[in-house]
């Protein structure tokens, strides 16, 4: 099937019966207020809200942190079960149950605790790195990010940790064969860093890499197409 898929306010929001979902790679569980939900012919049960040590997060608190009205998240759980074609610039969320066909650069992925990581060639070293498309930018939390290009100082949000600010600068990400220039910060709250570096990461693309480009992202089969 295909649902309408939107960049608002730099997050990412799929269109599902009338309502607005986050589409959230960055996180392993969903909740919703409709509590019931059907993609592709397969049904979803979900909760109202997670608990935070910062209390429920719900669909209120993410309508009110990034200004667009949505009814809830959708996280690993749900979009670990099927294959995508994610084309921001039609709008467009080709998903299925089904498995389906891609067209240009296989990327390979890992997927721990319902977590996916790519290896990301960043100044000639590898690195493994979160794939969230959550994140309106990308983080690298290695000390060798001061070498690229200072952008600007950048205030993000966290349920687990409320605001924070991070210094960001334009860093060149490898994928295979495909080149990104992307936004990174280079720190995040204590409680994050240490949930990256527990997934042996050293840090997180973000939403980004999907604009201006057709994404192929199967995590069943740990494979995405560039």
């Amino acid at each position: 099937m295909i649902l309408p898929i939107y960049l608002k306010n730099k997050h990412l929001f799929i269109e599902l019966d009338g309502n607005l979902f986050l589409f959230d790679t960055g996180a392993s569980h969903s909740f919703t207020e409709t509590e019931n939900i059907s993609i592709d012919s397969k049904k979803f049960q979900l909760p109202s809200s997670l608990p935070t040590p910062m209390g429920a997060f719900d669909a209120e608190m993410i309508s009110k942190q990034v200004g667009v009205k949505c009814v809830g998240l959708l996280g690993m759980d749900v979009l670990g079960k099927f294959d995508h074609i994610i084309d921001i610039d039609k709008n467009q969320l080709t998903i299925s149950e089904n498995e389906l066909k891609y067209t240009g650069q296989e990327v390979k992925l890992s997927s721990f605790m319902g977590f996916t990581t790519i290896n990301a060639n960043i100044a000639n070293k590898e690195y493994k790195m979160l794939f969230d498309t959550g994140a309106q930018i990308s983080f690298f939390l290695d000390d060798s990010i001061v070498n690229f290009p200072f952008v600007e100082k950048f205030k993000d949000f966290n349920p687990l940790q409320g605001e924070f600010e991070t210094d960001t600068y334009k860093v060149e990400v490898k994928l295979n064969e495909i080149v990104l220039q992307l936004i990174c910060g280079s720190e995040l709250p204590l409680f994050l860093s240490a949930g990256i570096q527990f997934l042996g990461a050293s840090g997180v693309i973000g939403n980004e890499m999907l604009i201006n480009r057709v994404v192929g992202f199967a995590p069943r089969r740990n494979v995405m197409y560039i």
